[in-house]
């Protein structure tokens, strides 16, 4: 390699892991992870009524501690039924997103 290609190189290369460690590695799969969350919530949200969307809304922006929240979520749940929470889970399994999450094993 010529001296001037090497030196600029050396001086690109020196760059790029300056700017690495200012602003760290990109993290390419959070893009990933904010569109399986939305879906999720989604198909979550697409099985309660509206009533119980507004209450686990007011549940989980109150002061309660995160023992009192997770146990009226789960009175919440409750209220949804066995064959709706199976209609929530069936849903989640078979969401394209989900299904090629399990297939790559991620």
């Amino acid at each position: 390699m010529k001296r001037v290609q090497k030196g600029w190189l050396q001086k690109f290369l020196k760059a790029a892991i300056d700017e690495l460690k200012i602003y760290g590695i990109p993290n390419i799969d959070n893009n990933n992870k904010d569109v399986v969350s939305r879906e999720l919530l989604n198909i979550i949200l697409d099985e309660l009524k509206g009533s119980q969307v507004k209450e686990l809304s007011k549940i989980l922006s109150s002061s309660d501690s995160m023992t009192e929240k997770k146990r009226r979520v789960k009175e919440l749940i409750k209220e949804i039924g066995e064959y709706g929470s199976y209609d929530i889970i069936t849903n989640i399994i078979t969401n394209p997103l989900i299904v090629g999450l399990v297939i790559e094993g991620k």
